[in-house]
């Protein structure tokens, strides 16, 4: 250090320390090195004020209202903010290298750099290339080629070279750079003394017009109008140039000769961007291309590069940026901010962030998270008109885009300001009534009006920030909006959770996400305790309403019971009576026609009244019983009758159970109502199913009608109604009269 000079302030950069010297400016101190280096040589005895320092990135600010960067080096003015920096009281460089100014009248504000311009006048820049030992940029345009001075933009020899210059790639023999020209074919030139060796189509190139230079350390490959080049990486050899020359062209299935980019992995493989063709590959020793992704087969790709052993990024006219599995052959759209069509060129900032530059804005993607952001106007990028495939990174990792009539520096540090806004609540409101985030969560049923406030802030993309939200237990959808406030009204007892994410981007892949957690109690009426205890009251009530009503039913039926027995036994009384009445009118009419049959008959009356006494007391009896009771009785009219009635019976097998003296009343039923004789006697039909009884008798009424009681039919008709549910059904046609009987199991 010198020892008659005076130092303000000391700052440690990495290995390093950046002294304020108030005779030689700002000076780098490296203990290991044991050297002094001065920073800035055309210093001009300004008086540097202030210094930070973070990472890699170090600003001074000096009395003449200028502020300063070193970054990786390069010392470049970034921006005159027109301040009295006498009245700066503090700097600070956050973690997305915002400098950060306390002014004593200005208050805090901040300045960040992360771009720098070159202004070109008239001039259309090509290609890039950093000669990183003297810090020149050479610079290759439709006019020739420029070197310029990376400190002050400013061109330091008005042309190296003139001619249209496509690519540049250096060689492994510095100075030398191999330039790719548009019409006068290759050209190995040596920056520093002006040689130069020219290859065209005299030499073996397929065209002249030449567009892109690739390679490594061992190969260079050219694309031509006519076709892909191999040559060594090194000084031609006139001598051995047509056995080092490879040509490829569409006789090795190259698709088409207009060939946008090459790309040669680590194992010599070579990849093609073709213009309508998607993409080529060449595997290392084979002499034919083949198609690489079928779906790319008919889409136009401007660039490719490998971040992976088997992963590849490419870009596409409208389609914007895709990546390859190299190991399924297949490709994955990225969703990013597509203006004008896509973007014009892109390069990869480091193994994960890839920045892409269109017609007034750049995007950087995380490859990983497929996180973007956009960048245009708050970085000074709405007049870039970027030239394709002319991006270029240099070895500090500095991205350098090549524009019409300007070139545009991007600083490796802006890879740290992809990432998601910061993001808080600002109010929560209740009925106007301020809710407190962290304790208010659990509100009345009349508490059910809610707005929110809320703030996010990019410090680059604020312009693009946007909301989106939900809220949980309302509803199913996202609502997008750009305000930072929402409401809700009348909202129903019951859990919400309101969710909002901030991004700066549409996709909101990658965003900052809040949320709030609330419960909306309901009116007591509805409450667990309430309902226990109304429901315990109402079951009560319900069990004893049941208790008493099936106290009553049962009383109901004891009453109809006992109602039902005394009618039952007040009908079997009558039925003996009414049966004998009948008989004894049977009798008489037999005496006067047939006295010997009369006394027959008497014989059996008294064996039936016999077997009906046994009957009388029961309310059923097994059919088989009343089939006997039947015969019976039928024998008895048969004595008077004779061959003017017949009975059959079918179905006897079943077996049911049937009030006593069913049968009999019915046939009783039908002698009465009938005439018939010998020549047109009357059939009896008695069919029997474990459904019913059906007794059938052939009608032919009489004419002239004694009294009648109508009691028999009548009598069957409510002695069923009493025993069954099922009632006996009556019906009668030209032929017969018939009546069916429910069967008793």
């Amino acid at each position: 250090m010198p020892q008659e000079d005076l130092f303000q302030n000391i700052v440690k950069s990495n290995d390093s320390y950046i002294v304020n010297s108030l005779s030689k400016g700002p000076l780098v101190w490296s203990p290991n090195e044991n050297r002094i280096r001065n920073l800035w040589p055309e210093w001009n005895k300004r008086t540097i004020l202030k210094i930070t320092n973070q990472d890699k990135l170090t600003f001074f600010l000096t009395e003449k209202s200028y502020v300063f960067g070193l970054s990786e080096g390069v010392l470049t003015e970034c921006m005159d903010p027109g301040i009295a920096f006498e009245s700066v009281e503090s700097m600070l460089i956050d973690r997305m290298n915002n400098v950060w100014i306390l002014h004593k009248s200005k208050g805090l504000f901040s300045l960040y750099t992360p771009v720098l311009q070159y202004d070109l006048p008239n001039m259309n820049v090509q290609c890039l290339y950093l000669d990183t030992s003297s810090q020149i940029l050479l610079t290759g345009t439709t006019k020739g080629l420029y070197d310029i001075d990376i400190y002050t933009g400013k061109i330091l020899k008005k042309s190296l070279l003139d001619y249209n210059l496509n690519s540049i790639f250096p060689s492994t023999e510095v100075p030398w750079i191999w330039l790719a020209s548009y019409g006068k074919g290759l050209i190995y030139y040596n920056y520093q003394s002006g040689q130069q060796i020219s290859l065209t189509k005299k030499q073996g190139l397929p065209d002249n017009n030449l567009l892109q230079i690739t390679g490594n350390e061992k190969y260079i490959w050219i694309s031509t109008l006519g076709g892909i080049v191999r040559l060594p990486n090194r000084r031609p050899d006139s001598r051995n140039l047509q056995t080092e020359m490879q040509v490829y062209t569409q006789s090795q299935n190259l698709p088409t000769n207009f060939i946008y980019q090459i790309v040669s992995d680590p194992s010599d493989n070579l990849y093609v961007a073709s213009d309508g063709y998607g993409i080529s590959y060449l595997e290392s020793g084979s002499q034919n291309f083949k198609p690489l992704v079928s779906e790319l087969k008919a889409t136009s790709i401007l660039s490719i590069e490998q971040f992976r052993k088997n992963r590849m990024v490419v870009n596409a006219p409208k389609k914007g940026i895709g990546i390859i599995n190299l190991g399924i052959d297949t490709i994955h759209w990225l969703q990013s901010d597509l203006r004008y069509g896509g973007f014009e060129s892109n390069c990869l900032l480091n193994d994960s962030v890839l920045l892409a530059a269109s017609i007034g804005y750049i995007t950087l993607i995380n490859l990983n998270s497929e996180y973007s952001l956009t960048l245009d106007e708050e970085l000074g990028l709405s007049d870039m008109r970027p030239s394709v495939n002319a991006m270029y990174k240099d070895p500090m990792g500095i991205a350098w885009i090549a524009c019409q009539n300007k070139i545009y520096r991007i600083s490796p540090e802006i890879v740290n300001t992809i990432l998601p806004p910061q993001f808080s609540f600002k109010k929560i409101q209740q009925f106007e009534k301020s809710v407190s985030i962290d304790q208010d969560t659990l509100f009345e049923s009349d508490q059910n009006q809610f707005s929110f406030e809320f703030a996010a802030i990019h410090y680059l993309a604020t312009d693009h920030l946007q909301y989106k939200y939900t809220l949980e237990g309302y509803e199913k959808v996202w609502h997008y909006a750009k305000e930072g406030k929402v409401s809700y009204s009348n909202l129903n007892p019951g859990k919400y959770k309101l969710i909002i994410q901030a991004s700066t981007d549409k996709s909101f892949i990658c965003n900052s996400q809040i949320q709030y957690s609330f419960f909306i109690q309901p009116p007591f009426w509805k409450r667990w305790w309430f309902l226990l205890f109304a429901t315990t009251i109402l079951v009560a009530s319900f069990r004893y309403v049941l208790h008493f009503r099936e106290k009553q039913r049962i009383k109901a039926e004891e009453t109809k019971r006992k109602t039902a027995e005394l009618e039952f036994e007040l009908l079997k009384n009558q039925v003996n009576p009414h049966f004998l009445f009948n008989s004894f009118n049977s009798l008489i009419a037999l005496i006067e026609e047939n006295p010997a049959k009369a006394i027959e008959f008497t014989d059996k009356l008294s064996d039936y009244f016999r077997n009906m006494l046994f009957y009388r007391d029961q309310p059923l009896i097994e059919l088989r019983e009343e089939l006997k009771l039947l015969r019976n009785y039928f024998d008895l009219l048969k004595l008077r009758f004779s061959e003017n009635i017949y009975l059959k019976v079918s179905g006897e097998d079943f077996n049911c159970k049937i009030a006593p003296l069913t049968l009999q009343l019915l046939l009783e039923n039908a002698i009465k109502h009938n005439d018939f004789s010998k020549f047109k006697p009357m059939y009896i039909f008695v069919d029997i199913n474990e459904q019913r009884i059906l007794f059938k008798n052939t009608l032919n009424r009489k004419k002239l009608m004694r009294d009648s009681t109508g009691f028999g039919l009548e009598s069957i008709r409510i002695r069923y109604q009493l025993l069954t549910e099922n009632s006996i059904s009556v019906s009668q046609d030209d032929s017969f009269f018939t009546v069916i009987i429910p069967a008793i199991n």
